[in-house]
């Protein structure tokens, strides 16, 4: 995933060599999370507790589904970008995760590549609706690469149906609605997925990553676009290019490639043009007689933007590759609209990230409902992942300044809450009426979180565990602490702890659990524990707070790069074929096909 960091989002750097530098810095930080704890940099604001629901490893984004099972009741679908999904059955009393899907071997991971998206028929619960809807890159040929002008990798959306008894994904029924035409470059996928209160699904799908390909702005290719479909993959008769004179449906079957050889074609599918990668956007809610949502464009050069879409906004062109934020591309005071460019929409709120990076990465309407505080009703947040931050944007109208140098927006923003690299944000139920603000965070621990309104002053405690060792031979003795740990309301002596050593019913006899603050154990049988520490505190609330390490006991594999050979120079287009082979620490080969091990690129 360090290919997906640095070409995504913009992490400002002095250096020419910045994207090395990046992909080090990843790869020093995928080595540091075993150590890494859940720690929030600046607090939320009096009133607010943040806490954590879940884990799932790799988690991109998620949906709320009713769950079949208990009726009233919700839960949560995290999908993995390797093409994995998980569900969280009962969010608010249980951090208990299952695999619903497996589709690793159908989907394209390289780059910014795989699974993408996920959503829910508005109407789930209904008989025959129970469909859930997937975005991933698929490439029949298995290669995974740029390939021949006809084959190759393609951004796919699909709808696959729930069992009712077991909320496992029934694969069998996929049903491929739509399919992009052969992609070039392993980044700008978009791919978020929400349903409009109009009942159409509303899709989006990013630039391909050349910006001098100038996809945003062709309308016979479904790149760098809003699309917009029925539940089963049609096009809605009111799509805004339906009764063009050259419209053709872009879908698969031909016609994509048929469409992008014509260059007057228009792609019925469309619903708005000239993004670069949106890869999260947000419906309001609030709004149920028209659809309105705000897109989170990722930026390149110099700004990030949030554009507004919906019903008002049909056909729409927002501009890339000839603006970029509110200005042209690539620049902080060229920001006038002349003749030609009345046509393009204006973002309704941007930023530049010259100084500090920055990457607008998913958002969220606050519901009416939620519970909270009257300041936050028609407001909306937003994550900023370079930044690690939950931004809250208000409407400030005496605020903008359309013609100022640079333009200033109208929409006001205040940081909310800081914590690392958030990639997705919604509301969900919480309890009986209230709504939580839920994220996905990449990071090692509990990374599926919610934030929600108690009032009052009390805010949960602070986990943080450390190993004396974190791996080695077994049998392996690990002496473990959580004294780090720390109440923010200032009375750490009244804080509980609980360990679990991760090891099921552990050898010896020995109980696999504590309650100590500075517990031993003794792992005796090989493999990769997964220990969690749960820390309480004495409020009315008993918040709490959990924290994991990761111990491996044993002698791990080792892996051989047979070919390429090491440091072997290569043009731009050409392509190797991996060869490896793992052995034990004696030098004995392991074999895949015997299930001695797992072997991954």
């Amino acid at each position: 995933n360090t290919m997906r960091s640095s070409s995504v989002c913009r992490f400002n750097s002095s250096s020419s060599s910045s994207s090395s530098l990046l992909s080090l810095l990843v790869l020093l930080l995928l080595f540091m999370t075993i150590v890494m704890h859940d720690k929030v940099v600046d607090g939320l604001p009096v009133g607010f507790i943040d806490e954590g629901v879940a884990r799932v490893a790799d988690g991109t984004g998620a949906a709320v589904m009713p769950n079949l099972k208990e009726e009233g009741k919700h839960m949560i679908v995290v999908i993995v970008k390797k093409g994995l999904v998980y569900g969280i059955e009962d969010p608010d009393n249980s951090d208990e995760t299952f695999l619903m899907l497996n589709i690793t071997s159908r989907v394209c991971t390289n780059g910014e590549r795989g699974l993408g998206g996920v959503a829910v028929h508005p109407n789930f619960q209904q008989e025959n609706k129970n469909w859930l809807y997937l975005f991933y890159t698929h490439d029949p040929s298995g290669r995974c690469l740029k390939g021949h002008p006809n084959q190759g990798p393609r951004n796919r959306v699909t709808r696959v149906k729930i069992k009712p008894n077991n909320h496992r994904v029934d694969f069998s029924t996929e049903e491929v609605l739509l399919e992009t035409t052969k992609l070039n470059f392993a980044m700008h996928n978009g791919g978020a997925m929400l349903f409009g209160s109009d009942g159409y699904l509303y899709v989006t799908l990013g630039d391909g990553g050349d910006r001098a390909d100038r996809f945003s702005q062709m309308k016979n290719i479904l790149f760098g676009k809003i699309l917009r479909l029925t539940d089963d993959g049609n096009v809605p008769p009111d799509n805004p290019f339906v009764n063009h004179d050259n419209a053709l449906r872009c879908h698969r079957r031909g016609a994509g490639q048929a469409a992008a050889a014509q260059p007057d074609a228009v792609c019925t599918e469309i619903f708005a043009t000239g993004l670069r990668n949106p890869f999260r956007f947000a419906m309001d809610m609030n709004r149920r007689n028209k659809v309105r949502f705000f897109i989170s464009d990722v930026g390149g050069a110099v700004w990030e933007e949030i554009d507004e879409g919906g019903s008002q906004f049909a056909g729409v062109n927002y501009g890339w590759p000839n603006r970029e934020g509110p200005c042209r591309l690539a620049s902080l005071t060229s920001c006038d609209v002349d003749a030609s460019e009345k046509h393009f929409q204006d973002p309704v709120y941007w930023y530049a990230h010259t100084e500090v990076g920055g990457c607008v990465l998913g958002g969220t309407f606050v519901p009416n409902n939620a519970g909270w505080p009257e300041e936050y009703k028609e407001s909306f947040f937003f994550n900023e992942f370079v930044q690690g931050q939950i931004m809250w944007l208000q409407k400030k109208p005496t605020l903008g300044c359309r013609y100022c140098n640079p333009p200033i927006p109208k929409w006001q923003n205040t940081t909310f809450h800081h914590w690392s690299s958030p990639v997705d944000l919604f509301f969900a139920p919480y309890g009986e009426s209230d709504m939580a603000l839920y994220y996905v965070a990449r990071s090692p621990n509990l990374n599926i979180r919610r934030i929600r309104y108690v009032g009052g002053t009390h805010r949960p405690p602070v986990a943080v565990a450390t190993a004396s060792v974190v791996r080695g031979k077994e049998p392996l003795t690990v002496r473990f602490d959580a004294s780090q740990s720390s109440d923010p309301d200032g009375d750490n002596s009244q804080l509980s702890y609980e360990w679990n050593f991760g090891d099921g019913e552990a050898g010896g006899g020995e109980d696999s659990t504590s309650t100590s603050r500075r517990p031993r154990f003794t792992f005796n049988d090989p493999g990769l524990y997964v220990v969690e520490l749960t820390v309480t505190d004495s409020s009315e609330y008993s918040l709490t707070n959990k924290a994991f390490l990761e111990i491996e006991v044993g002698s791990p594999p080792v892996a051989i790069i047979q070919s390429p050979p090491n440091r072997q120079e290569f043009a731009v287009g050409d392509v190797f074929t991996l060869r490896g082979r793992v052995e034990d620490q004696d030098g004995n080969r392991l074999k895949e096909e015997q299930d001695e091990v797992d072997i991954y690129w």
